[in-house]
């Protein structure tokens, strides 16, 4: 489950108060027309450029050179109502997140690729404020996630072939307290992957691809008077995807995700996530459509104002036009809901129980590829 921020919680120490504006997420797609347009259903088994990122081993079907330029539009909406006396709080954010991937075989067996891509980030700024006393107040707090991903595939022969990853990851911060008082930092944190791609015949294929856990030290630029914690961590997933072709046409793709969040704090727990998704050719068109859900990976009686996640469900359609010899230009939307995010906590200042009446994501995304 790619959700928002897994590191929002320790970053800021307390609980949101009811006038809050906020948003944030971490995707569950890249910036391409059929990652964004299956839900995140083909991510496992795609064989373009963007494999860099999603499934190195799949490099190994480029033939010469391939390259994915992407940008892809969030917007975000969140309404949280409280139980006691019914006041809610809105949120909004909108970002624009770019995506670059490039790949080149470089002989008969090996294919090396290289990509940068958001991976994420946060933006969020309180109407009143936040913390556990009046002097650690926090007003606005930002932060955000860019990787470079390096990746080789090697092709063991017609059926198999094995990728691996070695992923640099910036993460960045800003806080803003009261009296003008400001906090910055960033941090760079490795990490890798490992995957397989498996041609069980001409129509089936099966992909797994594993990412490790990305711990992050923060250094910052101040004295941390705001008292907000340096270490960032995202949590470590397995995927798994298959792609059957059931015409000539059509071809259907299904994939599943865990994630361990016990990792990240004891009282969340495995997530799971199923995504089932089409692509159709039509003439010069690509035609992409998918479903995809998660679970939730914390009970209501643990969930919290500033980490919400509950279990989600995302629809995306989109199409890739054959513009010229091997460009294609698409275009994808997808919706995701969050959740209700119920929290089941006693009433109070710093921590209201209720629910969320509004909690979604619209993406759109532009694409082109070679």
């Amino acid at each position: 489950m790619k959700v928002n921020l897994t590191t929002l919680s320790l970053l800021l120490a307390g609980a949101v108060i009811p006038c809050v504006q906020a948003g944030g997420l971490n995707l569950s797609q890249i910036a391409t027309a059929k990652s964004v347009g299956t839900a995140g259903a083909g991510n496992i088994t795609t064989n373009d450029a963007s494999a860099v990122i999603t499934n190195a081993a799949n490099l190994s079907e480029i033939e010469e050179s391939a390259w994915i330029l992407g940008v892809q539009y969030l917007n975000v909406e969140s309404n949280f109502v409280r139980d006691d006396n019914s006041a809610s709080s809105t949120g909004t954010n909108q970002q624009v997140l770019p995506h670059l991937s490039f790949a080149s075989r470089l002989n008969d067996k090996w294919v090396a690729g290289i990509a940068l891509h958001a991976d994420g980030g946060v933006g969020i700024k309180y109407s009143q404020g936040v913390g556990a006393t009046p002097y650690e107040l926090i007003n606005e707090n930002s932060i955000s996630a860019l990787n470079l991903t390096t990746s080789l595939a090697y092709q063991i022969n017609d059926q198999l072939s094995l990728g691996s990853s070695l992923i640099l990851q910036h993460a960045s911060l800003k806080a803003q307290g009261l009296k003008g008082r400001e906090l910055k930092g960033d941090s760079l944190a490795t990490g890798f992957g490992l995957s397989a791609n498996y041609q069980v015949s001409e129509d089936t294929q099966f992909g797994i691809r594993y990412q490790s856990q990305f711990d992050h030290d923060l250094s910052f630029d101040s004295n941390n008077d705001l008292r907000i914690s340096p270490n960032l961590t995202w949590v470590k997933s397995l995927g798994l995807g298959v792609r059957q072709s059931v015409t000539q046409n059509l071809d259907l793709l299904v994939s599943t995700n865990m994630e361990g969040w016990q990792d990240y704090d004891e009282k969340y727990s495995t997530t799971y996530s199923v995504g089932v998704g089409v692509e159709y050719v039509y003439d010069d068109w690509l035609l992409y459509s998918g479903v995809s859900g998660d679970t939730s990976p914390v009970s209501s009686q643990n969930r919290d104002v500033l980490l919400p996640l509950d279990a989600q469900w995302r629809i995306g359609l989109g199409a890739e036009r054959k513009v010229s010899h091997d460009l294609h230009l698409g275009l994808s939307y997808q919706y995701q809901n969050l959740g209700d995010g119920e929290i089941d906590a006693n009433s109070g200042l710093f921590q209201p129980s209720g629910r969320y009446d509004t909690n979604r994501v619209h993406f759109i995304t532009l694409s082109l590829r070679y």
